[in-house]
């Protein structure tokens, strides 16, 4: 742990000192270190060095670029509609920190400074998209790094963020949680994807390399939405051939490469049992889903959650029972959690359901309509033609099964956190039709009146 603080005050520096654009590469790297340890437990401590991730980082580099983010975030406001739901959650939020429990009184400042979190990562990332501070080769850097983070990690330095509780085999990760990390580069893997838009030998490698990382840190919701991303990136790819003959040029090579690849697979298939023996991976295609203990255990959390909320108030049902305040249902439901350490905002595994016990109908009206809101704008610009729309369903694969199954709400400053804001920035970069914010004009936009 004295090693990630280190890295982490390290990166801090460089952020404070270093060129604006290796500041932006230390900011991204910060994703891979994870300072409250293996276990997360942060019901009764602050946590100073991750709380400097979320909210400190995204501050400096707007005092660095002197607050231009926000201004050019507020320049394309129009085009960013739907996030003013995600700021009113925010607020609403932060407001509901007033009626949580009194011993949850610092989770729920945190839950609420994590949704905050957010909108700073987004804005300084969107920033850095319009300016060309981050790029495709900053982030294949930051790709490069996780691998190398990763290997030392796991097989050099103990693994202990390799190992959850009540697991036995070794899950490929960082200093950080091996969900998240996967998760990270399924987010990568959809950014690769869209920019390049070729099927070339090289980002063949780069979508296989990816999804070998995938399959070693073991996560296996982030295994379903890569193949979710691949997917749709595939019938965009096939897409935009226009012409009949390229549509079929493209089909053909789709299929040629899954058939070559499949093969392979088939030809070493003992060593691929023999790699994924033994492994959580294993158990998408050995054991029934209800027999897979952390899919039956959150099952069993968000049965008690219901029973809860069956009993709330008429009050309660409308502005629930305040942020971090799902912890309850942990408690009853799990004796092995203790008031003491337990991490109120990453322990409902249900950010819709987490949602309605905290916020009430006003919160999940909110998140809802959000998403809902995503989802309809994808597919207006899948109508129109546009290949924004087709990224932006990707993205929202793997966004939408963390909010089912995880706690990415929790998440700014981790890995998971940072690939939402990169995807989601990068989406709203190209649609914005790539408007350039030079770093040295007078005003971040040109008066193009765009």
């Amino acid at each position: 742990m004295d090693f990630v603080n280190f890295a982490i005050y390290l990166s801090l520096i460089l952020i404070l000192i270093a060129p604006i654009r290796l500041a932006y590469a230390a900011s991204l790297s910060l994703a891979f270190f994870d300072a409250s340890g293996p276990q997360f437990a942060s019901a009764t401590s602050l946590g100073v060095t991750n709380a400097l991730k979320v909210l400190l980082v995204p501050t400096l580099l707007l005092i660095r670029l002197k607050g231009a983010p926000v201004y050019y975030l507020w320049r394309t406001r129009r085009r960013l509609g739907l996030m003013w739901m995600f700021v009113l959650l925010s607020i609403f939020a932060s407001l509901a920190v007033l009626w949580s429990p009194e011993f949850l009184k610092l989770s729920a400042m945190k839950g609420a400074a994590y949704l905050w979190g957010y909108l700073m990562w987004f804005a300084v990332v969107l920033y850095g998209f319009a300016t060309r501070k981050i790029d495709l080769k900053l982030l294949f850097g930051v790709w490069i790094l996780g691998v190398l983070l990763g290997i030392a990690q796991t097989y050099f330095l103990g693994g202990i963020f390799s190992r959850g509780l009540y697991e036995e085999s070794l899950r490929f990760t960082a200093f950080n949680s091996p969900q998240s990390y996967a998760a990270f580069y399924t987010y990568l893997l959809a950014i690769f994807l869209f920019a390049t838009n070729q099927l070339t030998l090289r980002s063949l490698l780069a979508l296989l390399s990816t999804l070998g990382l995938i399959l070693m840190a073991g996560s296996r919701y982030s295994f379903a939405t890569a193949i979710w991303v691949v997917t749709i990136w595939a019938l965009y790819y096939i897409r935009s051939g226009f012409f009949l003959s390229r549509i079929l040029k493209r089909l053909f090579t789709l299929i040629f490469a899954f058939i070559f690849f499949l093969l392979i697979g088939l030809a070493n298939l003992p060593t691929l049992i023999h790699f994924l023996g033994g492994t959580r991976m294993a158990e998408l295609f050995e054991k029934d889903l209800s027999t897979v203990a952390t899919f039956t255990w959150r099952m069993g959390m968000w049965r008690e959650a219901w029973v809860q909320i069956n009993d709330f108030s008429l009050g309660e049902m409308f502005w629930g029972r305040g942020t971090s305040a799902s912890a309850l249902v942990a408690l009853q439901y799990d004796s092995r959690y203790s008031p003491d350490t337990i991490d109120a905002n990453r322990v409902m595994h249900n950010e819709l359901l987490k949602a309605l016990y905290e916020w009430g109908i006003i919160g999940i009206g909110l998140l809802s309509t959000l998403i809902l809101g995503l989802f309809l704008l994808a597919f207006i610009w899948i109508v129109r033609g546009r290949r924004e729309g087709f990224f932006l369903l990707a993205v929202l694969g793997p966004l939408t099964a963390g909010l089912f199954v995880e706690n990415i709400l929790a998440g700014s400053g981790s890995p998971v956190g940072i690939g939402i804001c990169l995807s989601l920035a990068y989406v709203h970069y190209v649609a914005s039709g790539r408007i350039y914010a030079h770093p040295k004009a007078t005003h971040p936009l040109p008066t193009t009146g765009r």
